[in-house]
């Protein structure tokens, strides 16, 4: 998955990674929010941040893309639908065709992003951020990560060589990318999370900040500004 070193795209503006495959049908009173890939992209459409001519649409991750990252055997058997009724639960999925498509293009959404981000300077994706996936196992409704998919992709991808640094705000720990990458030195992992909050065995990032409950906005940013 190469992107084209001529853009042809929107170039006044922030490139927006989009396919209409990061919306996956699951069931309506499932937890995880589904929507909010598709609502984000039509919120800054309707309020006029971005045109059109500022989104990208990625192509699927191919099974060679992923398996830098994951085992053989937990690559086979996602694609293929292999995955126990256990290994289920644990993702919070039922496996289908469908969703290892989702998975797949919101993996290569974010491979894409950063790709375009290494033209342009700076790129963003509407899917992704899946950082609880070991190499042999998926967990939290994470089964591919694209993080670490996409890190390893452009590392290789170059011939000089480069440090990535994957800077992970999300409320839970990016553990899974802080284990992938804990003996590999060109990556530098910063995860700032919840410390009482999923999972409950924290890995070791390269720089782990550890909040409280029910911090106010202010004094997150504030965290933030200090790392």
């Amino acid at each position: 998955m190469r992107v084209s070193r001529r853009v042809t795209k929107d170039s006044s503006g922030l490139p927006v990674v989009h396919n209409s495959k990061h919306v996956y049908d699951i069931p309506e009173n499932h937890r995880f929010p589904m929507g909010k890939f598709q609502s984000i992209l039509l919120f800054l459409l309707m309020d006029q941040i971005i045109t059109n001519k500022q989104v990208w649409t990625p192509s699927l991750a191919s099974e060679e893309l992923l398996a830098p990252v994951h085992t053989e055997e937990n690559v086979d058997n996602f694609l293929h639908g292999k995955i126990s009724i256990e290994e289920q639960k644990r993702t919070g999925f039922s496996w289908s065709d469908g969703l290892a498509t989702w998975c797949r293009y919101e993996t290569g959404g974010t491979v894409l992003a950063a790709g375009i981000a290494l033209q342009r300077g700076l790129a963003s994706s509407t899917a992704g951020g899946t950082h609880h996936v070991f190499p042999s196992y998926g967990a939290g409704f994470c089964l591919i990560n694209d993080l670490a998919v996409a890190a390893k992709y452009w590392m290789e991808e170059s011939s000089k060589k480069r440090k990535v640094l994957i800077a992970d705000l999300d409320v839970h720990q990016g553990d899974d990318t802080a284990y992938i990458f804990r003996e590999e030195p060109d990556v530098f992992t910063f995860s700032m999370h919840c410390g009482s909050n999923f999972p409950l065995r924290k890995q070791q990032s390269d720089l782990d900040v550890s909040l409280t409950d029910g911090l106010e906005d202010k004094k997150y940013l504030a965290t933030v500004k200090l790392c």
